[in-house]
């Protein structure tokens, strides 16, 4: 069992992961395209030409996500390293029991969402 001084210990580390992750961007450039992630992968930003080629819109997110993963490793590497935490996710993997979620087909939905960045990848539109 931990005492309350050793929470307070893992929960700074904790503390000061989350403040550096806060802060960390991926950039990744393609065919006059930009996309800008944050650590949790979702794009902050997307620059490019007017026609741009969907392809290379998932091929800078690539190299963004490339680009900002050492970031976050080294933000993560303290908590990570933290005896506790390794323990508790061996704990967790044994425990869990889960079965791998089912592949799932996109719905009507998502089809027509990905027509419209075919269209228009950058999401810009002529009003």
């Amino acid at each position: 069992m931990m005492s309350g001084g050793r929470y307070e210990e893992l929960g700074a580390k904790v503390r000061r992961a989350q403040s550096e992750l806060d802060s960390v961007r991926g950039v990744g450039t393609i065919d006059g395209v930009t996309v800008e992630v944050g650590a949790d992968n979702t794009i902050t930003s997307i620059t490019g030409p007017r026609a741009v080629d969907p392809n290379a819109v998932l091929e800078a997110y690539r190299i963004a996500l490339g680009d900002k993963q050492p970031r976050v490793d080294s933000a993560m590497r303290e908590v990570l390293e933290d005896a506790r935490i390794s323990q508790i996710s061996t704990f967790t993997d044994m425990h869990s029991g889960r079965e791998p979620a089912p592949a799932r087909r996109a719905t009507e939905d998502e089809d027509g969402v990905w027509e419209q960045i075919r269209q228009d990848p950058l999401g810009r539109r002529d009003w």
